[in-house]
């Protein structure tokens, strides 16, 4: 969408929000407690050890990596994390071309083959939320910013050296931690992490494998081929927003309301004077609410589609984003109060819902596109036909 297309709204205060740990190793398969690798063989907790000094002594890193998620490979991933503070990841492969950077003031990413971006509001330490527009950020090591390597596992994990290999030019060792059933059984979640440590501690690789009763086998991992302090230039990452792009805000449940949840629909407030009864203004069958920002252009091209919906016989309703009669010139009603608006968590407006008798919302658009007016008039007549 470009910005003719929208009209971008306020930033909303975020949530707090973290990533399990877990989530990176099982993506929902297998959830692993965040607590300690017990060390049953005392010789790994060198390597460990090791890691976990040069992590202490370089909060700042950047990064080259390959990685792998079972078949899929993607190779030159560059990353840059500076200990929970920032992070930039560039991705360019596994048919996506991505960029994402998180500070504490916020999250920003471009997935340049879809044209999208969002920025997102942090309220606790950083971490990397799940994208929405792309699947760029699961490349991402998310554990980067765990220095202490047994936090990847359960407490009863079977640690051990497992050997060595080559790695970032040196020779490392290779450590694996085994947890739950053998893989073999499958009749209960295990899984296995691995981590090749340079002798001056720097990571050459790690990998996560796991399984789960009635789960296809999940395997990960990132290879790197730089692991290094990061030089002061590299921590003024900054993303570039390209021209024509829409950005946008959102709250600590990333996104707007959804398909299947419910439209308030009691508390509006007519523009003329009053209570605004919204489900009763539509009518038995539901119909179409248009929520529009008044005097913003992209609202005010949408005007002609709306009556010729009306013309065609969709019940509609226009209601302003705005909290006063003087900012909902031209809606039917407004929400006083600025509650029922902000529920909504929207991004951008104008936005149209689709909603039966009940205000249950079946169909949404977000943003007006008067080019495409014929096709958007057509789809909403469609989807109400036949809902």
């Amino acid at each position: 969408m470009s910005p003719d297309q929208v009209s971008s709204r306020p930033a909303t205060a975020g949530r707090k929000s973290r990533v399990a740990l877990y989530s990176i190793m099982g993506i929902g398969v297998v959830s692993l407690p965040l607590v300690l690798w017990m060390s049953q063989a005392g010789s790994s907790a060198g390597p460990l050890d090791r890691y976990a000094t040069y992590r202490k002594a370089n909060p700042s890193l950047g990064l080259e990596f390959d990685y792998q998620m079972n078949s899929r490979k993607l190779t030159g991933a560059r990353a840059f994390v500076d200990s929970g503070k920032q992070a930039r990841l560039d991705v360019k492969g596994m048919n996506e071309d991505y960029s994402g950077v998180m500070t504490s003031a916020g999250f920003t990413e471009v997935e340049r083959s879809s044209g999208t971006y969002d920025v997102r509001n942090l309220v606790d330490e950083p971490v990397l939320p799940a994208s929405r527009i792309a699947g760029a950020t699961q490349v991402f090591p998310k554990w980067i910013n765990v220095p202490n390597l047994r936090q990847l596992a359960p407490p009863d994990a079977t640690v051990q050296i497992k050997g060595k290999e080559r790695g970032l030019g040196v020779e490392c060792d290779v450590v694996t931690a085994t947890f739950g059933s053998p893989e073999a059984k499958g009749d209960a979640p295990g899984g296995v992490v691995e981590a090749a440590v340079a002798p001056d501690g720097r990571l050459a690789r790690l990998s996560m494998t796991n399984w789960a009763p009635m789960q296809p086998r999940l395997h990960q991992s990132w290879t790197f081929r730089k692991f290094e302090a990061a030089p002061a230039d590299e921590r003024r990452y900054t993303l570039a927003i390209p021209d024509g792009f829409v950005p946008y805000s959102l709250d600590g449940k990333y996104g707007p309301v959804g398909v299947g949840e419910s439209m308030p629909t009691s508390g509006w407030t007519a523009t003329a004077g009053g209570n605004f009864d919204l489900l009763g203004k539509l009518g038995a069958k539901g119909g179409l609410i248009a929520l529009v920002t008044p005097g913003s252009v992209p609202s005010q091209r949408a005007r002609a589609s709306l009556a010729k919906l009306q013309g065609a016989g969709l019940p509609v309703v226009v209601v302003s984003d705005g909290t006063s009669p003087a900012a909902a010139a031209g809606a039917d009603a407004f929400d006083s109060t600025g509650k029922l608006v902000e529920a909504l968590r929207l991004p951008a407006t104008p936005t149209f819902f689709l909603v039966d008798a009940n205000g249950k919302i079946t169909h949404l658009w977000m943003g007006y596109d008067a080019t495409k007016a014929t096709e958007f008039e057509k789809d909403v007549q469609e989807q109400f036909a036949t809902r």
